[in-house]
């Protein structure tokens, strides 16, 4: 059967949505994936992480076993996020949170500039990592991409989640997208990629 298999971080998750009373490991079936697959009538595979990072999606897609039949939506996070790699963990760093880690982070190596260089360097490397593994992939960024690269060879979708949540009802934070901003970026993915599913 084909899937539907989703990647991101808490926008993608769907945190703060009514049916996620854990807010860590259970996605919401009110966040867009599941929204997108029922318009596709497909299986729904969210592997969203609340406050992931690029790198993290970057390593989760890496490690999930692709099916041919797949389709591959990425809705990558911001750039002031990072995390470190163990054998046994990832820890999450974020330029806002208050403690050792992420403050040396903040401090001594974060840098937008190079932050959005790596962005491009992972999307352009999952790109190839998939090709021929799944039967489509699609990237989307939040973060307002300040540079350009003249290795980038990622056509964006154009559906954005953070002009899409201003406009509506928030989720239960008062900060993430509500139900209606996940209803509406689902159905603007929805008419970006349904020629492309159909033609293959």
């Amino acid at each position: 059967m084909t899937r539907l298999v989703a990647f991101g971080c808490s926008n993608t998750f769907g945190s703060w949505l009514p049916d996620t009373e854990d807010r860590i490991t259970k996605p919401s079936k009110s966040a867009w994936p599941q929204i997108l697959a029922d318009k596709l009538n497909l299986e729904c595979v969210n592997l969203g992480s609340p406050a992931a990072s690029n790198k993290e999606i970057w390593w989760k897609i890496l490690n999930y076993q692709p099916v041919e039949t797949d389709i591959v939506i990425i809705l990558w996070s911001w750039y002031d996020r990072y995390c470190i790699i163990t054998d046994s963990d990832v820890i999450k760093l974020h330029i806002h949170h208050d403690n050792v880690r992420s403050n040396n982070f903040s401090k001594y190596l974060h840098h937008t500039y190079d932050m959005q260089i790596d962005f491009y360097l992972r999307c352009n490397h999952i790109s190839q990592f998939l090709k021929n593994k799944v039967k489509l992939i699609r990237h989307n960024n939040q973060g307002k991409l300040l540079i350009n690269s003249s290795f980038n060879e990622i056509d964006f979708l154009k559906a954005d989640m953070n002009t899409i949540r201003d406009m509506l009802p928030k989720a239960l934070d008062n900060s993430h997208p509500g139900i209606e901003a996940h209803e509406q970026f689902a159905k603007e993915v929805y008419n970006e990629i349904k020629d492309d599913i159909n033609s293959r």
